[in-house]
């Protein structure tokens, strides 16, 4: 019996760059705290900030949104759709991959997600249909 041969395949910075810059940046000129602290708030490392919750599934999309948007201080500055908005619109494609992953589902190879993208990135990723170049896919909020 031969083993079935599949690719598993990252998304972010694989089949799409991301940059949570363009999300402090929409999200700053709404929010009590300057664009480093954003960006503290939301992204920071180690721990990976209250993104980090999210694309883990600690929190939900609701709780993620009320909670970060209380943190930075933009309650009653940005409406919960500019909010998403800012936080799901940070991905360009890499279209050397795309067009890749599209020639080897063709020929049947078939390709499986592992990612740990948040729930609303993972709306915009199927909005720009990349999720379509996957036959399946594990994903980091959904396996909690």
């Amino acid at each position: 019996m031969s083993a079935r041969k599949v690719i598993l395949s990252d998304i972010g910075d694989v089949v799409v760059y991301f940059d949570n810059g363009r999300t402090v940046d929409a999200l700053a000129p709404f929010c009590s705290l300057d664009s480093q602290e954003v960006r503290r708030v939301l992204f920071s490392k180690p721990d990976g900030g209250l993104a980090w919750d999210y694309c883990r599934g600690d929190l939900d999309t609701d709780t993620f949104r009320r909670v970060a948007m209380n943190k930075i201080g933009c309650v009653g500055k940005c409406s919960d759709e500019q909010f998403d908005l800012a936080f799901r619109q940070i991905f360009t494609p890499n279209d050397d991959v795309v067009k890749l992953w599209k020639k080897l589902r063709n020929r049947g190879m078939p390709i499986t997600a592992v990612s740990d993208v948040e729930e609303m990135r993972h709306w915009e990723l199927q909005k720009m249909g990349i999720m379509d170049l996957f036959d399946n896919a594990v994903l980091s909020y959904e396996e909690r």
